[in-house]
């Protein structure tokens, strides 16, 4: 992800014994005084194409949760969301008390960090300071993620190495813990204890007007699964139509307001909707729904139109 080697070129400060160096492109040219303090934290999700969507947190002191993050297909068929955790704080920070060096972003043994559940097989949670990014959710911040044990060091030149995805249990939610201490120039500290709740994204089924078979009296729908991940359910939608014809242009229709008629299982890409009116058109979609709770992802399929046969 190109996006997160280009978010700075400075991750450190410099110290010496009487005078602190910033690397020449850090803001914050006056440290504030006093006892560092976390402003906000949250999660930063990075799409496909390299776009920042921030995920921010609630809360106050050290303790932060970020709602339910997802809503991102990037079509690898992974589970999970690309990004990282930011805690923004309200001063200059101690680079060297979070991270090996400017090419290294193991977290060194003063961060304290602990997270749950551990890194997958093969990947490794970092923490790297990022006393300027351009994005102002982010700025000042201790931003942690994971990505491959093999890129452990990076260039100087080259940024941050590519975050992988924070993996997701299938449908399911899955909660994410990142924690740790912060230390400033003068070994002032400040806890960190963040919660994010990943669920990743089906994408959209594939209904299209291909799979539509009719009678006098039912309409049956065929759709192809998911686009992204797997869905736990898949929700089917029916509209009336409202008739906007006009002798220049008879086909200016449009759904009515949807309602629904019913789910199917993941492995159920079918639906048929009996008792339909002869010769009548109606509008269809399906959404791939997950279960928990309320929440849906994503917008649901393309709508198409049937008409009964008369």
């Amino acid at each position: 992800m190109t996006n997160m080697r280009n978010l700075t070129k400075c991750l450190l400060v410099t110290l010496t014994a009487a005078t602190v160096t910033l690397n020449g492109c850090d803001s914050f040219e006056d440290p504030i005084g006093g006892s560092p303090a976390v402003i906000t934290a949250g999660f930063t999700v990075v799409d496909a194409d390299g776009n920042h969507i921030p995920f921010d947190g609630t809360g106050s002191g050290s303790t932060w949760t970020v709602p339910t993050i997802g809503g991102i297909c990037d079509d690898t068929g992974a589970p999970g969301a690309p990004g990282f955790f930011f805690v923004k704080f309200n001063k200059l920070l101690d680079g060297y008390a979070i991270q090996t060096d400017p090419t290294d972003c193991t977290p060194v043994a003063a961060l304290g960090l602990t997270f749950n559940p551990p890194a997958p097989a093969g990947s490794t949670w970092y923490a790297c300071y990022n006393p300027q990014s351009p994005n102002p959710n982010e700025g000042a911040s201790v931003v942690i993620y994971q990505a491959p044990s093999a890129t452990l060091a990076i260039p100087p030149s080259a940024g941050w190495v590519d975050a992988a995805p924070i993996p997701a249990s299938g449908i399911a939610l899955t909660d994410i813990n990142v924690a740790g201490t912060a230390h400033d120039k003068d070994g002032a500290a400040a806890s960190f204890d963040v919660t994010g709740t990943i669920l990743p994204d089906p994408g959209a089924a594939g209904l299209d007007a291909t799979g539509v078979v009719v009678t006098q009296t039912t309409v049956q729908l065929t759709w192809t699964a998911s686009a992204c991940n797997p869905a736990a359910e898949y929700k089917i939608e029916r509209a009336p139509n409202n008739d906007h014809g006009t002798p220049a242009d008879p086909d200016d229709d449009a759904p009515g307001t949807y309602a629904q008629l019913g789910t199917t299982n993941v492995t159920t890409l079918t639906f048929t909707d009996t008792g339909r009116t002869a010769g009548t058109k109606y509008w269809y979609r399906v959404t791939s729904r997950t279960v928990i709770g309320a929440v849906e992802y994503p917008g649901p399929s393309a709508e198409i139109d049937a008409t009964t046969s008369p």
